[in-house]
C-alpha cells in the first residue's frame, strides 16, 4: 500500500458565528457580543494510505485559533447589525482565546484524471480538543462603573468553550505532482459548542455553533510506494 507524508497550510476566512443565548443574572445580561470568527491560519500535517486507483485515507493533525468575545450590560436589547448582539450597549467585555487541535480521519474518492492531475471528492470527521486562556481579574478595578457582580461575570467566560468536540467537513482537491490544493467547508456535529455558563456554581445553557470554509495546500514531502 502507498502511502505519503503532506505538509500543509490553510486559510479560514471570516465565518459567522450562531449564537443568541442572553443570560439575565442579578443586574446585569451577559452575551456573545461579536458573532463572527476569523480569519485565521491553520498549519497542517498528514499522513495518507493510498487503498487504489481512486480511493485513499488519511489522518492528521492541524492547528487553529478562535476567540470568543463576551459582553456584559445593564439593559439588553438586539443589535440591529448581524455581527454584533449589543455591541453599542455593552458596558464591558472580555476575550476567551480557544487553541483547536483537530484530528481529521479523511476520505478521498478521485473523481477524474486529466494530464497529471487529480480532481478529488473528499469528506470525513474531526473530533477536536480544545486549550483555553483569558484575562482573570483577581479584585474589582477601580472606577464607579465596576462592581463584584461583573467581575465574577466576565471571569465567568472561561467556562463556556467545550474541552471536546467533533466536526463533519467535505470538499474538493486538486492534486498535481507533489501539490494538493483543497476548498474545505467544515460543519459541527455537536449541538453546541459549550457546556454552558457557570456563574456562582449555576450552569446556564450557552449553545453556540459556526460554520466555516477553508482553503488548503499540502505540499507532498515523503512518497512510500508500494513494494
Amino acid at each position: 500500500m502507498a502511502q505519503e507524508l503532506k505538509l500543509g497550510f490553510g486559510y479560514i476566512p471570516r465565518y459567522p458565528v450562531y449564537s443568541n443565548t442572553v443570560i439575565h443574572s442579578g443586574d446585569i445580561y451577559v452575551y456573545e457580543d461579536y458573532l463572527q470568527g476569523g480569519p485565521g491560519l491553520m498549519p497542517a500535517i498528514e499522513y495518507k494510505w493510498i487503498i487504489n486507483n481512486r480511493f485513499s485515507l488519511a489522518t492528521g493533525l492541524q492547528y487553529h485559533w478562535t476567540g470568543i468575545t463576551i459582553g456584559i450590560a445593564s439593559n439588553y436589547a438586539p443589535s440591529p447589525y448581524p455581527q454584533n448582539n449589543n455591541l453599542n450597549l455593552s458596558e464591558k467585555g472580555t476575550s476567551v482565546g480557544v487553541r483547536n487541535f483537530e484530528i481529521p480521519f479523511t476520505v478521498r474518492y478521485v473523481l477524474m484524471k486529466y494530464k497529471g492531475m487529480k480532481l478529488n471528492l473528499l469528506g470525513g470527521i474531526a473530533p477536536v480538543i480544545t486549550a483555553k486562556s483569558a484575562y482573570h481579574y483577581d479584585k474589582v478595578p477601580d472606577g464607579e462603573t465596576w462592581s463584584e457582580e461583573k467581575v465574577a461575570a466576565l471571569n465567568a467566560a472561561i467556562t463556556i468553550p467545550k474541552k471536546s468536540y467533533t466536526n463533519y467537513f467535505y470538499g474538493v482537491s486538486l492534486d498535481y505532482h507533489r501539490f494538493e490544493l483543497a476548498y474545505i467547508s467544515v460543519r459541527n456535529i455537536d449541538s453546541s459548542l459549550s457546556d454552558g455558563y457557570v456563574l456562582y456554581g449555576e450552569t446556564y445553557p450557552f449553545k453556540r455553533k459556526y460554520k466555516s470554509n477553508r482553503i488548503a495546500l499540502f505540499f507532498t514531502l515523503i512518497k512510500k510506494n508500494d513494494k
